[in-house]
């Protein structure tokens, strides 16, 4: 599967994102922040799933290290969490990853610098089951990202991923733009991170949806 979570607009404090699969619209997100916070309250849909992210004010407990951590509700219970955490691979090298538990199954999302774009491999027992790529060219503010995945189910956690991913490193609350291209460099230089990258995954997928 190919799909594309494009952001359709953002206010000071709110915005929509569409989850488009061969140019049909098969979702929604929509997130709102406040004055004075960081964070915010997202709803969203995926075909027939709806679901919601609630800001967590501490951490969880558990060995990893966990950084703005956020409950995933479905109708209104809460089914996985979502953090940002740490590995110390050295004394002095640190590698930084985000970390989504769905329906008690661990899923481990590594950010790799490229360049123009960022890219996150996504992987569960140690095996990559998908990838989300992200231009590093953003006009107006509005961000898209671009999915690579062999089913449904990892479609929606990496749109899960995808969406925190926004909220920590893009949302900029308070902000409104109305027109402006920003072009940033992101290259990522650590090996441990570098290793979680498989340049021929895209061509893989692209290759079995052919197929099919």
């Amino acid at each position: 599967m190919e799909l594309l979570l494009k952001q359709k607009n953002k206010d000071l404090y709110s915005g929509e994102f569409e989850i488009i699969d061969n140019n049909q619209v098969i979702g929604n997100i929509y997130f709102k922040g406040q004055l004075g916070s960081m964070e915010v309250s997202l709803n969203g849909s995926f075909y027939d799933k709806s679901f919601s992210f609630e800001c967590v004010n501490k951490f969880f407990p558990g060995p990893k290290k966990n950084f703005r951590p956020y409950n995933i509700l479905e109708n209104n219970n809460v089914v996985g969490n979502i953090f940002q955490s740490i590995i110390k691979n050295t004394l002095f090298l640190r590698s930084y990853y985000h970390l989504c538990t769905y329906n008690n199954k661990e899923y481990i999302s590594y950010p790799i610098g490229l360049g123009k774009k960022t890219i996150s491999a996504i992987y569960c027992d140690n095996i990559q089951i998908a990838q989300i790529e992200h231009d590093n060219t953003i006009y107006n503010d509005l961000h898209n990202y671009i999915i690579y995945c062999e089913s449904r189910d990892t479609a929606f956690i990496s749109i899960l991923i995808a969406c925190y991913t926004y909220i920590i490193k893009a949302y900029k609350a308070g902000q409104k733009v109305i027109s402006s291209k920003v072009i940033s460099f992101d290259k990522t230089t650590n090996k441990y991170l570098l290793e979680k990258y498989n340049p021929n995954f895209v061509d893989n997928i692209k290759q079995k949806e052919n197929i099919i």
